[in-house]
């Protein structure tokens, strides 16, 4: 998808959001739409609180929740730990601990409202929410994104007990995962419908993947422009973003557009619409505006934000659908997909144990005799000295 017929690098004016990308092109094979949404990340995690967008009497402050969803070994994390250590030179004091139980949490926001959580593994950040001692933190987090004064009874740094009130935070959270992981982890719950899961701004990707087998040193030229980019950023002044007429017609035209597309989607996808159309497409749009050192949101904004968007929304129906499948489902398409692949060549039953990691053989000959008995695959046996090999062939138009 397009806006007005143009083609998404031709009108991305952000120059952080490229320079970072083509940076990370020289050393890595991370998909490149991991790599734009780890520099609106980054753009995120420097803006902070000073940075709003009035609507009624709602306040959209640029802070995001981002999810890089993809395959095993697909360098989902690679652009956030590039982030990691750019932030950590710019401003290391706005990064947070992995590892907090509740009442530490709430300790540190107090103290430091402005908080970027990073997680390689977001698995671990969700283990440690279903920690009984910490179960009061997924509602505070929540509380913590919309902003909400949070007022709680901790122990305080002399153990006497103190009363700790939040009256405004601005708390980023990136992290990286798999399906298999974030079903893992939703076990049956609400939270794809309404709840926590919905805040983060998933970014699916599942396409073709590419790895640099020996990569080059980093740029040091391009990373100290990088690290120029977010220091300037860093230090600009309090600022109220504002829609121009002309950015303002563009947007209520994609709004009545997704609303349709909003109308004819699953009920699962719901809380994920009013989110984008709500809450994402207002911050995209001021980080884009912060980016360019205006306080207009304008023309070029809004597309930036619908461009960026749109590959998201459209990965949605397969997103819920590896999401909420059940593991044996999962891991047959997984071997179907391979075998189709592979269509008209036989292949050895070691090269699909080899190609599609995580198959246990036992499973995969349960799911090679189902596919068997379907009439999708033919199988031929053949003897080298004692050991018999099985080859396979997919069949099945």
């Amino acid at each position: 998808m397009s806006v007005a017929g143009r083609d998404l690098n031709a009108i991305l004016s952000m120059r952080f959001l490229e320079d970072f990308v083509a940076y990370c092109r020289d050393f890595t094979g991370t998909p490149d739409i991991f790599l734009k949404w780890s520099a609106l990340f980054g753009l995120s995690a420097i803006a902070g609180y000073k940075h709003v967008h009035r609507r009624g009497n709602w306040d959209v402050r640029p802070h995001l929740w981002i999810l890089l969803l993809g395959n095993s070994s697909s360098y989902k994390s690679t652009g956030l730990g590039t982030i990691r250590r750019l932030l950590h030179i710019v401003s290391p004091g706005i990064l947070a601990s992995q590892e907090y139980s509740h009442e530490a949490l709430i300790e540190d926001v107090a103290e430091n409202h402005h908080r970027v959580f990073i997680y390689d593994e977001a698995e671990s950040y969700f283990k440690m929410l279903a920690q009984k001692y910490n179960a009061p933190m997924r509602s505070s987090m929540m509380q913590l994104y919309n902003n909400v004064p949070l007022r709680r009874q901790i122990k305080g740094p002399k153990g006497q007990g103190q009363t700790f009130t939040i009256d405004y935070s601005y708390v980023c959270w990136g992290g990286a995962s798999t399906p298999v992981q974030i079903a893992a982890q939703l076990n049956g719950t609400t939270d794809m419908l309404s709840g926590m899961i919905p805040r983060f701004l998933i970014v699916p990707y599942f396409g073709p993947e590419t790895s640099v087998e020996d990569p080059p040193p980093d740029d040091p030229d391009k990373k100290h422009k990088l690290i120029q980019q977010l220091s300037d950023l860093a230090v600009c002044g309090e600022r109220e973003y504002v829609y121009t007429p002309a950015a303002l017609q563009i947007k209520h035209d994609w709004v009545a557009r997704f609303n349709k597309r909003e109308a004819q989607s699953e009920n699962l996808l719901a809380a994920f619409y009013r989110k984008m159309r709500d809450e994402h497409v207002h911050k995209v749009a001021m980080l884009s505006a912060f980016e360019r050192g205006s306080t207009d949101m304008d023309i070029v904004d809004i597309e930036n934000a619908i461009e960026l968007l749109w590959p998201i929304e459209k990965e949605w129906p397969n997103l819920i659908e590896r999401i909420t499948e059940k593991e044996w489902d999962r891991e047959t398409k997984r071997v179907m997909e391979y075998l189709k692949s592979k269509a008209g060549k036989e292949i050895s039953r070691t090269d699909i144990l080899r190609a599609v990691r995580g198959v246990k053989a036992q499973k995969l000959t349960a799911i090679l005799d189902g596919l068997f008995q379907d009439n999708q695959i033919t199988t031929r046996k053949e003897t080298e000295g004692d050991r018999p090999t099985t080859f396979l062939k997919w069949v099945a138009v």
